[in-house]
């Protein structure tokens, strides 16, 4: 599954090229890009570290590429590689 299919599965489509980018490095950092269940599960688990937000809903607030949020969801997907 490719980035532009697991957000259309999960119901939305930035229209920054910085977002989908992220998207897309957050799925090579996740390595399920073969299981689109568990990486719909991934952006839709809520995270203590995130302030109990899901991934996407993080990735939705997240204001610029440098973000803290997006800098905490990139150190959730290495360690849900572990």
């Amino acid at each position: 599954m490719n980035p532009e299919e697991l957000l259309a599965l999960l119901g939305w489509i930035p229209q920054e090229d910085w977002r989908r980018r992220e998207v897309a490095e957050l799925v090579r950092a996740l390595a399920l890009s073969d299981d689109p269940v568990e990486l719909r599960r991934w952006f839709r688990q809520p995270q203590a570290s995130l302030g109990r937000r899901t991934p996407l809903e993080a990735l939705r607030l997240a204001k610029r590429p440098d973000d803290a949020l997006l800098e905490e969801l990139r150190r959730l997907a290495v360690e849900a590689h572990r």
